[in-house]
C-alpha cells in the first residue's frame, strides 16, 4: 500500500525555490500524453518541518518519461520551514503539475484541495459498539475529466465495519476539472483517508438514542409496570453502552436502576444504586431528590417495621 500522504491546504504551498530542469532526453520522440506535444507530470507529496518536499508520487495520468527527472526535482524544492512544535505541521502537503509546452520554456503550476464537495460518511449504528474512538479508511479513487469519483475501493481500513461508509461518501463527492493549458484531464488513482471520530466516544446519534433510552425506562416507571421490564430495559443500555456513558448518563442509570428495585422492593440494593448516583449527579435539585429518598430508604431500612418509602417521582426526572 502507498504511504498516506498528508492533506493539500485550501491555499497551496508555494516554493520558496523551485527549480526546474529541461526536457529529459529520455523523452524526445516518445508519445505524449496530451497527444499534442504537451508534456506534462504532476506529482503530490508531503513537506517536512524543514521544509522539504518528501514522499513524492506521480499522479496519474502523467508522461511516465518525466517521472524519475521530476521527483529528483521536487527533492530539491524548498518550502517555509514549519515549526515542528505545532501539532498540525506534518500534515502540510503539495500538489504540483509540470508543464513541459513544446515551444517554450517549462513551468510548474501548484494546486490546492480542489475537492470542491465533501460529504461526511453517515457512522453505521451497526458499528458503534466495538469501534475505537477514532478510526479510519484509506480510500483510491478516480476523478473523472468533469470531476466525477469513480473506481472506488478501500485498500486499508482500522475497522472494516467503516468501508462501505467510507466509500459510500466519496460517491458524492466531486472536484473541480483538471485543466492543463485549458485542456480537461481525469485524476487517476487519487488517494485519501476517511476519518471517523466518536464525539465523547459516541456520535451524537447515539447521544440521542441513549436520551430516548431512558425516557423509555422513565415511562416504565411511571406507569407502574412490573419493575423487571425497567431493570431490563437498563441492563440493556449498560451493556450496550458499557463504559462510554458520560458521568451524567452514568448518574442517571444508577438514578433509574434505584427507583425500578426500589418498586421490585430490593431496598439495600437501591440504596447502593442511589449513594453512586449522588456522587455522580451535577444537578443540585435532582441531587436534593435523590437525598430524601436516600434517607428514607434508610429510615426503612433502619426500622423495618415502619412504613415502605415513598415513591421516588421526584429522582426518575431527566
Amino acid at each position: 500500500m502507498r504511504y498516506r500522504l498528508p492533506d493539500i491546504p485550501s491555499d497551496p504551498a508555494i516554493p520558496l525555490s523551485a527549480p526546474l530542469p529541461s526536457l529529459p532526453e529520455a523523452c524526445a520522440g516518445q508519445p505524449t500524453v496530451s497527444g499534442d506535444g504537451l508534456r506534462f507530470i504532476t506529482l503530490f507529496g508531503s513537506i517536512d518541518w524543514e521544509g522539504r518536499a518528501t514522499q513524492a508520487q506521480v499522479q496519474e495520468p502523467s508522461d511516465s518519461c518525466l517521472k524519475e527527472a521530476a521527483i529528483e526535482t521536487v527533492r530539491q524544492w524548498r518550502f517555509e520551514a514549519v515549526d515542528p512544535k505545532t501539532e498540525d505541521y506534518w500534515r502540510l502537503g503539495f500538489e504540483t503539475t509540470l508543464i513541459y509546452p513544446a515551444n517554450d520554456a517549462p513551468r510548474f503550476e501548484m494546486s490546492a484541495n480542489d475537492a470542491i464537495k465533501r460529504y461526511p460518511p453517515r457512522y453505521p449504528e451497526r458499528c458503534f459498539s466495538k469501534a475505537r474512538s477514532v478510526e479510519v479508511v484509506s480510500v483510491t479513487f478516480d476523478v473523472t475529466e468533469d470531476g466525477v469519483t469513480e473506481n472506488i475501493e478501500s485498500v486499508f481500513s482500522t475497522f472494516p465495519c467503516l468501508t462501505s461508509a467510507a466509500e459510500t461518501s466519496i460517491e458524492k463527492w466531486s472536484y473541480a476539472r483538471r485543466l492543463i493549458n485549458g485542456r480537461s484531464y481525469p485524476r487517476k488513482q487519487v488517494h485519501t483517508e476517511v476519518s471517523f471520530q466518536l464525539a465523547d466516544n459516541l456520535t451524537e446519534t447515539n447521544r440521542r438514542n441513549i436520551a430516548n433510552a431512558f425516557v423509555s425506562v422513565g415511562i416504565a416507571l411511571d406507569r407502574k409496570l412490573d419493575a423487571r421490564i425497567a431493570l431490563e430495559k437498563i441492563a440493556a443500555i449498560e451493556k450496550r453502552f458499557e463504559s462510554r456513558l458520560t458521568e451524567s448518563e452514568r448518574a442517571a442509570l444508577l438514578r433509574y436502576r434505584g427507583a425500578a428495585k426500589i418498586d421490585a422492593l430490593e431496598y439495600s440494593s437501591a440504596l447502593e444504586d442511589l449513594r453512586a448516583a449522588l456522587e455522580l449527579e451535577k444537578n443540585k435539585t435532582t441531587a436534593k431528590g435523590i437525598e430524601n429518598v436516600i434517607s428514607q430508604l434508610e429510615t426503612a431500612l433502619a426500622s423495618p417495621d415502619e412504613a415502605t418509602p415513598e415513591e421516588p417521582s421526584d429522582i426518575d426526572a431527566q
